[in-house]
């Protein structure tokens, strides 16, 4: 990751930062511009580019509230993968509110209709259910670790981060991936 020269009284700054100091927290986020934006082009969701940045300042604060080890390298490793979370944390969000959306919409069409919905959102929901049951099928192919694997995975977390979260191997993760392929018929690629 590229930063900015960082200060020589970064481990101050940091302190000053974690104390509520607003100019030091953003004299450390700015360090961070490059991760921040990075990050931001990377996510799938809509959030706007100051509510984001507003975000990523937080998720700093938090990061340097929760550290124990007070150096810079240890706040540059742990605010790089805080952030990621966040990042997905958002997109899951996001995903819940689409499908709470969802509900009310059809509520609406059935109360709009009389009680009854159009025979097109009928259809729509009713393949909705049948991908769902699918997926539940697909998923029992597969054991409690490889499910575990999958799951982090498809969160956005690339082999060797799902491994190092499981406790395992980098080596044990690729194994995980491959026997998934292999089960469920399909190809899994990293970043």
């Amino acid at each position: 990751m590229m930063v900015k020269r960082v200060p020589d009284d970064i481990e101050d700054i940091m302190k000053d930062a974690r104390n509520g100091d607003a100019i030091a927290l953003t004299t450390i986020s700015s360090q961070f511009n490059g991760l921040i934006w990075r990050e931001y082009a990377r996510q799938d969701s809509r959030i706007n580019p100051s509510d984001w940045y507003s975000e990523a300042q937080y998720v700093l604060y938090r990061a340097l509230a929760s550290l124990r080890l007070f150096t810079w390298p240890t706040l540059v490793t742990y605010y790089e993968k805080a952030l990621r979370h966040h990042a997905q944390q958002i997109w899951r969000l996001e995903y819940r509110v689409d499908a709470s959306f969802e509900t009310v919409a059809m509520e609406d069409e059935k109360r709009a209709n009389g009680g009854r919905l159009e025979e097109n959102t009928v259809i729509y929901y009713e393949e909705k259910q049948h991908i769902k049951t699918s997926l539940q099928a697909v998923l029992s192919k597969l054991t409690p670790k490889e499910r575990q694997f999958l799951k982090l995975w498809i969160s956005g977390y690339k082999v060797e981060e799902c491994a190092e979260m499981l406790h395992r191997s980098k080596s044990w993760g690729y194994l995980m991936r491959r026997n998934i392929q292999i089960k469920l018929s399909v190809e899994l690629h990293d970043d």
